[in-house]
């Protein structure tokens, strides 16, 4: 059974149907999240739309954040008692992400740096760039940094065909992403493991928790090194990092008349119709926003994920 500390995953009561139903719920958003582009980071999403509020697609820059949020601000809340666990954001770390996305010339994984290294974030040029066929990847971060500062092309990682990064088309080389900012410093808190967690709150109480398991506890600090979630070395790190979350923001959930468990309970003991998806529909907007009043990106698709796990679960068969 998984547990950190007060944070223990249910059971379901000890009723199986509870219980299948809530960690279907849990799958749910995993496959939404990381297992839908079998990443375990973060990826440069780049929406289009940007471009009408003056944000730049694919700016390096959205790595600190890709809605209205900054990551680094993503903390815990005063009232939280764990509060105090939450990372510490320091504006010298250095990190790189090493995840693509699957198609070509795709923007490289998010990055991070001190402003003194690159004091403005560039944007990532999907074609048009002329690639030297023998352009081999740079894997040293701090040669790295220098690459992307001179506004480089092709060297990110393998087989690029004509991309690269550039301030061409941005205003006095500031070419803002999603949040407005305009560079990488601090910008190191995207989302990792299987739900995507992004932010110093969670991951700080997780780092805390697993100083208490020797068995499970990486050599590396978390708030230090956060991409070590994602290090081949520890392959169990992004589920647990995936199940504290869900565990201990929405099993747990309890807001104006919304309850997690209850709901559940509640729509179990009503049939489990899919006439009826009230229940999945709040828990994911509950995952994605913090509010049942919020919103979830893809809440179709999380609903259909949601059935397709009870399906192999046994717990729902087409046409109930």
């Amino acid at each position: 059974m998984f547990k950190m500390s007060k944070h223990k995953l249910w059971d379901g009561d000890d009723n199986i149907e509870y219980g299948l139903v809530h960690i279907a719920a849990f799958l749910a958003q995993a496959m939404e999240e990381g297992i839908k582009a079998n990443t375990c980071e973060e990826l440069n999403a780049g929406h289009p739309h940007e471009v009408q509020k003056n944000k730049t697609v694919y700016s390096a820059s959205a790595a600190c954040g890709q809605g209205n949020e900054l990551y680094e601000n993503r903390g815990c809340s005063e009232e939280d008692e764990e509060a105090y666990m939450a990372c510490n954001v320091n504006p010298d770390m250095i990190l790189r992400a090493k995840v693509l996305s699957n198609w070509d010339d795709a923007p490289p994984g998010f990055f991070c740096a001190p402003r003194k290294y690159l004091p403005l974030a560039p944007r990532w040029v999907v074609h048009g760039l002329t690639c030297n066929s023998s352009s081999t990847s740079i894997d040293n971060i701090t040669e790295y940094i220098s690459y992307v500062k001179k506004e480089g092309r092709c060297r990110d990682y393998k087989q690029i065909n004509s991309a690269g990064w550039s301030y061409a088309d941005c205003n006095e080389r500031r070419c803002p992403g999603p949040t407005g900012r305009v560079h990488v410093q601090g910008c190191c808190w995207w989302g990792r493991g299987v739900l995507l967690t992004s932010g110093v709150c969670t991951l700080g109480k997780l780092n805390t928790y697993l100083r208490e398991i020797p068995e499970l506890t990486p050599p590396e600090n978390l708030c230090l090194n956060p991409s070590a979630v994602c290090d081949n070395r520890y392959p169990y790190l992004k589920w647990i990092l995936g199940l504290f979350d869900y565990v201990s923001n929405v099993q747990d959930y309890a807001g104006g008349d919304w309850e997690y468990k209850t709901a559940l309970k509640n729509w179990v003991n009503n049939g489990k119709s899919r006439n009826d998806p009230k229940f999945i529909d709040i828990a994911s907007k509950v995952f994605k926003s913090g509010s049942p009043a919020g919103i979830a990106n893809e809440a179709s698709q999380r609903v259909n994920n949601f059935f397709e796990v009870l399906k192999i679960f046994g717990q729902y068969k087409e046409g109930e």
